[in-house]
């Protein structure tokens, strides 16, 4: 199985530096990561209940 996400980076989605927010970009991999989790244990009822770390190395 293969779950491709896309979305659209809008205006308010970008910083000064002109790089994408990483709040914003969490929220699309939350998004993306339980969609794949309802498709593979087949149960809508699914949510995030912690991400440990997530380092944002370089813009």
């Amino acid at each position: 199985m293969q779950l491709v996400s896309t979305h659209i980076v809008l205006n308010d989605d970008i910083g000064v530096r002109g790089n994408l927010y990483g709040g914003k970009l969490m929220a699309w991999i939350d998004d993306a990561s339980s969609a794949y989790a309802r498709e593979v244990i087949k149960n809508p009822n699914t949510l995030t209940l912690k991400v440990s770390e997530c380092l944002f190395l370089k813009p």
